[in-house]
């Protein structure tokens, strides 16, 4: 019996769509897949050693774009970086139109891969997305109205699909998509979690708080502490979850599959959500008030704070929330589309 060929299109933004899109994919033994994405994902592909589209080396990276978008880790994009993001994914999606048959692909599997639903062709797709609305900055007149439009005309373009997934943490923002439970990170990992020495400064798949991070790892590092630093271009590494799995306590952004991370090993941890981010600051609330957490704005880190709950939650005993892996079922809910 033929395997279905299938598309992965996933985000190039940050590396946490595309580690649980592998993710997933181990589950899919029943199809062949081929990946399509841009920037640092596509190097964190080659390591893994899967199939890639050519058109993936031609794409823009879209990190530089959403790094223009915040200042000192707050979000304050104005028309200017809006506009300018929307472009490279616009002239990414036109690339993909003129160079890519998608017609090959028995089915095509996006991860909030937004080039694809900016084309007028008709394929057979799924969406998966752990947020279903966009939602403006605080206060701004001219985001209210962006984002209006823009949700709008998603929402459109998603009906054409024949499923919608969504894989967020409040299930009660499902809408109308599909919901099972949450995606783990990476391959699963393979030993037992232990409390090492070090403290891990985790920043996600982008550099947009690389600067106030380093400094933070060295104050710690001044005050007699060991650091692990990951993350973004300058820190990347292939196989993380070894560094996550036996840190004693992580200092992470907000970002979905950080946190996953955190939760998945019961890793003590402080969380600083980029500002403004409501992504972000919406998953950062699920750990305040829990033992061996701390949520601290991004306007307000210090190392004095975080020495403070450092010292606080290394103590503690860490209450994580509780996700559900549900890769087995969404595999299967795909592979339902073949027969």
């Amino acid at each position: 019996m033929n395997r279905a060929r299938i598309l992965f299109a996933s985000s190039g933004v940050g590396l946490g769509h595309i580690t649980r899109d592998i993710y997933l994919a181990r589950h899919m033994d029943w199809a062949e897949i081929t990946w399509l994405t841009s920037g640092l994902a596509v190097k964190y592909l080659k390591h893994q050693n899967l199939p890639i589209e050519d058109a993936s080396y031609e794409l823009h990276g879209l990190d530089g774009y959403i790094a223009a978008m915040f200042k000192d880790g707050t979000y304050t994009a104005g028309y200017r970086e809006l506009k300018g993001i929307y472009t490279a994914i616009n002239r990414n999606a036109l690339y993909i139109r003129d160079n890519l048959d998608l017609e090959k692909y028995d089915l095509i599997v996006m991860d909030e891969f937004w080039e694809l639903l900016l084309l007028d062709v008709k394929y057979k797709g799924v969406f998966i997305t752990d947020f279903i609305n966009f939602k403006p900055k605080k206060y701004s007149i001219l985001q209210r109205i962006v984002t209006y439009y823009i949700n709008k005309k998603l929402r459109k373009r998603l009906c054409d699909l024949e499923l919608l997934i969504y894989v967020g943490f409040n299930p009660n923002e499902a809408g109308g998509f599909e919901y099972y439970g949450q995606l783990y990170t990476h391959d699963t990992y393979i030993g037992e979690a232990s409390d090492s020495d070090y403290i891990l400064i985790n920043i996600g798949g982008t550099s947009i708080v690389n600067e106030q991070m380093k400094a933070i790892e060295r104050e710690l590092i001044k005050l007699g502490f060991e650091v692990v630093f990951i993350g973004g271009e300058g820190h990347f590494y292939a196989y993380p979850l070894t560094y996550i799995a036996n840190a004693k306590a992580i200092i992470t952004l907000g970002g979905y599959s950080s946190l996953i991370e955190l939760a998945r090993f019961r890793k003590r941890g402080i969380i600083i959500p980029l500002g403004e981010h409501f992504e972000q600051e919406d998953n950062a609330r699920l750990f305040m008030g829990r033992s061996g957490y701390r949520v601290l704005p991004i306007n307000k880190i210090d190392i004095y704070s975080v020495e403070r709950y450092l010292e606080e939650i290394i103590v503690e005993d860490p209450d994580p929330p509780r996700f559900k892996d549900a890769a087995k079922i969404i595999s299967s809910r795909i592979q339902g589309l073949m027969r």
